[in-house]
Order: structure tokens, then sequence, then C-alpha cells
């Protein structure tokens, strides 16, 4: 558990073994995201990081949902995920609906 102190304009110091447990170093971003459990602060990744990322999940499962999606909007996708059994039940586990 780290504690910092918020400045008056609203500024934190991230503790030194923070920032290299996260990878950052001075000039770099760091994202917040909300979610029920609370906050979780990550590394933003380069472009390069992000589409290595990407390629690595890539799957044949995966190239076939992006053909059965081609020209959908997201939120098009969303939809249809919700729609199907798999879907609601992934939402009835991860957020209780």
């Amino acid at each position: 558990m780290y504690s910092v102190t918020i400045t008056k304009s609203g500024q934190i110091t991230l503790p030194k073994s923070l920032r290299d447990f996260l990878g950052v170093k001075p000039g770099e971003k760091i994202t917040f995201d909300r979610d029920v459990n609370g906050v979780t602060i990550k590394r933003k990744l380069s472009m390069d990081e992000f589409f290595a990322e990407i390629d690595k999940n890539i799957s044949p499962k995966t190239e076939r949902i992006a053909k059965k999606n081609a020209g959908k909007t997201v939120t098009e996708m969303l939809n249809d995920y919700t729609k199907s059994p798999r879907g609601r039940a992934e939402l009835r586990r991860r957020y209780g609906l």
C-alpha cells in the first residue's frame, strides 16, 4: 500500500518504488482506470508496445470474430454480445446484472 499527498494544484508524487514497479520514467504517461473496486494505475503503452500486445493476443478465434464483425460499429458489436447467452452470462458474472 502506498500513500501520497495531493498538492494544492492537484498534483501527486509517486514513490520511487512504485515508479520502478510501473516502469515509468520522467515525461511518460500513466493511466488511472476507475472500476467498482477502486482505481487501477497503469503505465500508458507506447504505440509499438500497444501493437505488440495486440499481435501477441491474436488467435484464429480472434481473426474469425474480426471477419464476422467487419463493417460493424463498436456499439453494434457490443449490442450483439450483450444479446448472446454467453455475453449475458459474462455480464451477470462480472457485474451482477
